[in-house]
């Protein structure tokens, strides 16, 4: 089952559909939607396992993920821009870019009676 959930993952993502813009950010927010609603739930979850308190869980797990995502929201676009390069001189009368772009998946296996499923 999780290959064939990999492999419909890596054939999703060979396609290009993860590459815009809009795309991205909206992935982004969805994350950052889905912390602040299961806030409660994984404070409590960082007391159970970690013996956090839930200021604790806030500021060193929760508040820091709201942070960077917020964050990576603000400057995806200024790091999706194409950065123009010095190009070497045998290469004369063209142009080199650095472009930023996603690599692959990802696989987080976790607990599966976790309430957010």
């Amino acid at each position: 089952m999780i290959s064939a959930m990999i492999e419909k993952q890596r054939s999703y993502f060979l396609s290009d559909a993860t590459k815009s813009y809009a795309f991205r950010y909206n992935q982004l927010s969805k994350l950052k939607s889905a912390i602040l609603k299961y806030e409660k739930e994984i404070s409590n979850a960082l007391n159970k396992d970690l013996n956090k308190s839930t200021y604790e869980a806030f500021s060193t797990e929760i508040g820091f993920c709201l942070a960077s995502l917020t964050n990576a929201m603000k400057k995806l676009k200024k790091w999706m821009k194409k950065k123009q390069v010095r190009t070497p001189i045998f290469q004369l009368f063209t142009k080199s870019y650095i472009t930023l772009e996603p690599l692959g998946n990802v696989l987080i296996i976790g607990p599966y009676n976790y309430p957010f499923h």
